[in-house]
């Protein structure tokens, strides 16, 4: 009646000879976990071929794999989790629209730039219960058909969603139920369909080239409990306004290359814990305002050069 199996030890020694003729037997197996030993093998991944013949398994945690995720996974229908490290989806075009009781698909990349991607991420579109889905080098040709996908997911709670190459996202209207959002790609305007996600707490934007400040749209979410702003603004000064952002607890701003002073008004983050600053080397000061943050606890700052900050802080 085993219903977990965990493979954790870091090891080159393949397990197909071991469980191949009986890993169909564990029918009773709910939990299948390589983690780490999937490290050791690198992109060669043979016991995936006896995979397809467990019965009931509802997680399959991959690890550290970032290999190409075998076709006969899609045999797994009642699968729900399904997490992993960069894994190429190609071979699942087909197969994945059926495996509808997934919840969990991180992280995956559509390393396919023709009308496999599309079809690939099209199918998408039929996890109707995915909860958790991230996308790493989404293409700027497959944009569209990921729009129309992630419309069909009306319960999606965490998205993220990196793409190197495009410069615009639009989500209208957005997966209403989101929780937690994470956007990295060339964006040079601010998207403000994320201001519709009443439902949001977690926001983390990266890589992007925004020339207006982007504490300006975001700071009446008043829903948002920790926020993530890194190399993506390309201006010289954040503000925070007076009323902003009341219920933050959480606020990182890293590798901001142009960013030189910080100002917070009075009123502004009242409920802020954490503080963190990483690589903003032209930062001259501490933030002006800082000491109106009654409820800091935790102030971490790294990879900003300046002295003056120090005696100040």
């Amino acid at each position: 009646r085993l219903k977990v199996l965990e493979y954790d030890v870091y090891s080159i020694v393949s397990l197909g000879n071991i469980l191949d003729e009986n890993l169909g037997s564990l029918i009773h197996l709910k939990y299948l976990s390589f983690k780490d030993y999937l490290a050791g093998l690198g992109a060669e991944f043979g016991l995936l071929k006896s995979i397809g013949m467990l019965q009931n398994p509802e997680t399959l945690d991959l690890g550290r794999y970032c290999g190409k995720i075998p076709k006969v996974v899609s045999k797994l229908r009642r699968l729900q989790h399904l997490p992993g490290f960069r894994m190429s989806m190609i071979q699942l075009k087909g197969g994945i629209g059926g495996m509808e009781s997934l919840q969990t698909l991180s992280s995956v990349r559509i390393d396919d730039d023709g009308d496999d991607g599309k079809e690939l991420i099209k199918e998408l579109g039929k996890l109707r219960q995915l909860r958790k889905l991230r996308l790493d080098d989404v293409m700027e040709d497959h944009i569209c058909t990921l729009y129309s996908s992630l419309n069909e997911m009306q319960h999606l709670e965490s998205l993220s969603i990196r793409c190197p190459h495009f410069t615009d996202l639009h989500l209208n209207p957005p997966p209403s139920m989101l929780r937690s959002l994470t956007l990295g790609g060339m964006l040079d305007k601010f998207s403000e369909w994320i201001l519709q996600l009443q439902n949001l707490v977690k926001l983390k934007l990266r890589t992007s080239s925004l020339n207006d400040d982007p504490i300006k749209f975001l700071e009446n979410m008043q829903n948002l409990l920790s926020l993530e702003i890194s190399n993506v603004y390309k201006g010289e000064s954040l503000h925070f306004h007076d009323g902003g952002f009341q219920n933050l607890k959480e606020l990182y701003l890293t590798k901001m290359s142009t960013l030189n002073s910080i100002v917070i008004d009075k009123g502004a983050l009242q409920s802020l814990k954490k503080f963190k600053l990483y690589q903003i080397p032209y930062l001259e000061t501490v933030p002006a305002g800082i000491q109106h943050l009654e409820k800091l606890e935790v102030l971490n700052v790294q990879y900003v050069p300046h002295v003056e900050l120090y005696p100040k802080v």
